[in-house]
């Protein structure tokens, strides 16, 4: 129900990781970044943010896309929702303003488009650049064109810690007025407010019991990924890479955003690099050990990390309560989503695990141990998810629906992906069947790949 990989599965298609884990079905698009729809204001950009994986660019609307895909030979089903910050991009860049009537226009009329052309829903990603430049308005306004087409809204909150209560609610303010379903993407109480989340299940709560269906994906980890650039200011993210790394040699504005970043007061032992072209020898090192190692502030060392790797450096963020995963993992309305992308051991870095192992350590950690029942676990990676994307012909076992299975060993199911060493497959999962098709026999692959694109109808 969230998953990212959007570009790397046109390198490889038979997404490996996702399979062997049990997944048979991923909704990609996720948190407001598509590779769809391009124009001359975002394509430059998209062009150096994937420049490792040599992609041919072939496509500019989302339609064009989803067809590209279909010529692949997948191994997994694929849905996707539009990315709006990508709808932004095409239209007014990285700007942080409000789009004119004219653009605006524009943008309503490309996510029209992009739904008519298969899209699921639409995705925000409101800690990044450049969906955070939006306000709620704008949001509200695309809202109504999300209902005339039956799409979700999927959202990755403009906060998840401090204001995680007003960001739910802007989310279902959002969906509520057009009756669009809402999805609250890796849904986590963040940083010192851990027990938000009480308060927040009772928000989400009370809505439901008003007829607005908000549910909630998780993932079974206390820890986050994503770019180390996200841990910049608003301000010095807006205008793409090229401004970003140009702002960074500035040394006023270096000044700037260390000053502010100071002020943040950040906990560099909480952030663990899992990426660098750089610094290679160090991934799975955390930002202050690493700092304290070069004798460099920790502050300095950031900026000059990220000049070093032209923005190409990741993040695994220990930023969550391990006591809140079971809790969120318990209620009724999470399902269960990687929040990774695709992956193969041949590949550089070191992920957050989840990339491997998310479906078989919800069995292997909280049934087995205690905290979820079995078959509750099985229905929040199955037909919750189906359901709450809207896939009507998958996520149960019954005659007539499609045959996307799997076959694992209760007593031996186990993730063995970890922080330190995440290019691991897990054990325990017989037989993955997607279409009907046998794709993973005895643990290993088959030559079948039989997955299909899905798209909105």
């Amino acid at each position: 129900v969230h998953s990212h990989g959007d570009a790397r599965i046109m390198s490889y298609p038979s997404a490996p990781n996702k399979v062997k884990q049990g997944i048979t079905t991923i909704l990609m698009g996720n948190c407001g970044s598509t590779l769809a729809p391009l124009s001359e204001k975002n394509l430059p950009n998209m062009k150096s943010r994937y420049e490792r994986l040599s992609l041919s660019w072939d496509w500019r609307s989302f339609e064009e896309y989803l067809d590209a895909l279909s010529k692949k030979d997948l191994g997994i089903n694929v849905a996707c929702l539009v990315g709006h910050g990508t709808i932004r991009s095409v239209v007014m860049g990285y700007a942080d303003r409000k789009p004119t009537r004219e653009e605006f226009s524009e943008m309503k009329q490309l996510l029209a488009e992009s739904l008519a052309g298969g899209a699921m829903g639409l995705s925000t990603g409101l800690g990044y650049s450049p969906g955070m430049y939006a306000d709620t308005e704008e949001l509200v306004a695309l809202g109504e064109i999300l209902s005339k087409y039956n799409g979700i809204y999927a959202s990755h909150l403009r906060n998840q810690g401090s204001e995680l209560l007003e960001a739910t609610q802007e989310a279902i303010e959002v969906g509520n007025p057009n009756d669009v379903p809402i999805q609250l993407s890796h849904y986590k109480a963040t940083g010192d407010h851990w027990d938000t989340l009480d308060d927040a299940f009772q928000l989400i709560e009370e809505h439901r019991e008003k007829g607005i269906e908000v549910n909630f994906d998780a993932y079974p980890y206390h820890a986050s990924s994503s770019s180390m650039q996200s841990v910049l200011p608003s301000w010095a993210r807006e205008g793409g890479e090229k401004e970003i790394l140009t702002r960074l040699k500035d040394a006023s504005k270096r000044d700037r955003i260390i000053e502010e970043m100071r002020e943040r007061d950040i906990d560099w032992q909480t952030l663990m690099l899992s990426y660098s072209k750089t610094y290679k020898t160090d991934e799975g090192k955390r930002i202050a050990e690493l700092a304290e190692e070069k004798g460099r502030d920790p502050y300095e060392f950031f900026i000059d990390l990220l000049l070093e790797d032209d923005l190409t450096t990741r993040r695994v963020t220990f930023c969550m309560k391990a006591r809140n995963i079971p809790k969120k993992l318990r209620h009724p309305l999470c399902s269960v989503g990687s929040d990774g992308g695709i992956h193969t051991p041949s590949l550089e870095g070191k992920p957050h695990p989840r990339y491997y192992g998310a479906f078989p350590r919800v069995i292997a950690k909280y049934v087995r141990e205690g905290a979820l029942r079995l078959e509750d676990a099985i229905r929040k990676m199955t037909a919750l998810p189906a359901q709450q994307i809207g896939l009507q012909e998958r996520g149960i076992i019954k005659k007539g629906m499609i045959a996307d299975i799997v076959l694992f060993d209760y007593k031996t199911i186990k993730d063995t992906a970890t922080f330190q060493q995440p290019k691991r497959f897990p054990k325990g999962i017989e037989a993955v069947l997607v279409n009907g098709n046998v794709v993973v026999k005895n643990g290993e692959f088959t030559k079948k790949r039989p997955g299909k694109v899905i798209k909105n109808t």
